[in-house]
């Protein structure tokens, strides 16, 4: 996950997801960020009442296009339909703006198309094709549990925070000795 600033929005994955939830469709029945529903984890799913399933897929540099192909083939095999396996009725990618000339040759022709602009607004700048009919139930998907699995961890993390805080800071430490023993000067002198 990286940052690229424009204007007044800053492109991460998380900012871009908050910008979805309220942006991308009104009134879904489930609009969750980070879950595995499918065989993989989406970045944002939406169902909607009429029971259909959208995926978006979010991106922010043409890097991370590349790598989610190469490291994640079994997923767009299930996409494209070269292989079984549960997969959404729609799937889009959603960019920053500015960065949808340089990826466009690596959007499939069946993938919708959501912009992001410098200010935060979302934007349909192609509609998805729909990959099946099929309506995917709650019991089919095994939604309970899998929402159940993502509350508790989350509960977990949110009781153990101190610990892992003092684990982030503990190596951030060992990190900034690793390199200052490697140049013979501080990090910040880098920066």
């Amino acid at each position: 996950m990286g940052i690229l600033r424009k204007g007044d929005f800053v492109f991460t994955e998380q900012n871009i997801i908050k910008k979805l939830r309220w942006g991308y469709m009104s009134n879904p029945v489930y609009a969750i960020a980070n879950l595995f529903v499918f065989d993989w984890e989406s970045d944002f799913l939406l169902k909607t009442k009429a029971g259909y399933w959208y995926e978006v897929e979010v991106k922010i540099s043409r890097s991370d296009f590349k790598a989610d192909r190469k490291h994640k083939p079994e997923k767009y095999n299930i996409l494209e339909g070269r292989r079984y396996g549960l997969r959404p009725n729609y799937f889009s990618y959603c960019v920053p703006e500015d960065l949808l000339d340089k990826v466009a040759d690596l959007i499939p022709d069946y993938a919708g198309i959501v912009k992001v602009t410098s200010w935060g607004t979302v934007r349909i700048a192609r509609c998805p094709r729909q990959l099946h009919g099929e309506k995917l139930g709650d019991d089919e998907l095994k939604l309970l549990e899998k929402f159940y699995y993502n509350y508790s961890n989350l509960r977990w993390k949110e009781d153990h925070k101190d610990e892992i805080i003092r684990q982030l800071r503990a190596e951030n430490q060992w990190l900034r000795d690793e390199y200052k023993a490697a140049t013979g000067a501080p990090i910040e002198d880098a920066l």
